[in-house]
């Protein structure tokens, strides 16, 4: 697992991490803890920050198919701050 910044702009910056195979469980996306209905494997999470704190985070991932393979198309699932 790692950390990098990976922009800043207009009094925020964003920072990843990486995560390893199986640190987070499968999840579905959505937004606030609200929940849709494609399931995703989580790789990494951004989180932005202005002096105040955490603005948002994403959890990112590939989808999850059917039958448990993971498919191309990236996911996620985002908190922000209200």
């Amino acid at each position: 697992m790692g950390e990098k910044r990976i922009r800043s702009s207009a009094g925020t910056s964003v920072h990843r991490i990486e995560l390893a195979d199986g640190q987070l469980p499968d999840m579905f996306n959505g937004v606030n803890g609200v929940a849709h209905q494609t399931l995703f494997r989580p790789t990494h999470i951004d989180v932005e920050f202005d002096p105040k704190g955490v603005v948002e985070n994403r959890i990112y991932g590939l989808g999850v198919k059917g039958d448990g393979t993971v498919g191309q198309r990236e996911l996620d699932h985002r908190w922000h701050r209200g």
